[in-house]
């Protein structure tokens, strides 16, 4: 998808319709603002694109992304404070990143998000690992496993299969 069509999805997810009130409220909207410069840093190939981005985010918003990271359409991120983003993350679309996450590397590998996860504040996610389709991960977690589909991990073993 392209940069414009992929920050639509950003404001359906936010306000549920993207026309132009929308979109007025997206410019003061600090989660659709970081949305839209995390777009800019990782829809096009263009390095000083990304690394200008990237500061940007660090300033604003101390948020961190990495070279290659791909983020799903119809991102929501509720407070976007502290969160890095690794070099090769891959998310799904429609999910939902509260302040405080870590997505980072371990093992030489990162890891991949499925579509319509939430994932609360403060989780720590590192490794080659494969998160299932419409899993929720609990606050303060600390997870370097795979979570299969439609899963909770609340941390320490804590994992309830819902489906």
């Amino acid at each position: 998808m392209k940069f414009i069509s992929l920050f639509k999805t950003d404001v359906k997810a936010v306000y549920g319709v993207a026309n132009f009130k929308s979109y007025l409220k997206a410019i003061i909207n600090p989660s659709l603002h970081a949305c839209l410069l995390l777009r800019l840093g990782t829809t096009y190939d263009s390095k000083v694109l990304h690394i200008f981005m990237r500061n940007i985010l660090i300033f604003k918003h101390s948020i961190d992304i990495g070279v290659g990271c791909k983020l799903g359409a119809g991102m929501i991120l509720p407070h976007p404070m502290g969160i890095v983003f690794g070099d090769k993350v891959s998310f799904g679309s429609g999910c939902t990143i509260y302040h405080n996450c870590t997505f980072g590397k371990k093992n030489g590998g990162y890891p991949n998000v499925g579509n319509n996860c939430v994932i609360f504040p403060g989780s720590i996610l590192v490794g080659p690992i494969v998160i299932g389709e419409s899993t929720v991960i609990g606050a303060n977690v600390f997870l370097d496993h795979d979570l299969s589909h439609n899963s909770t991990y609340l941390g320490q073993g804590r994992e309830k299969n819902e489906g």
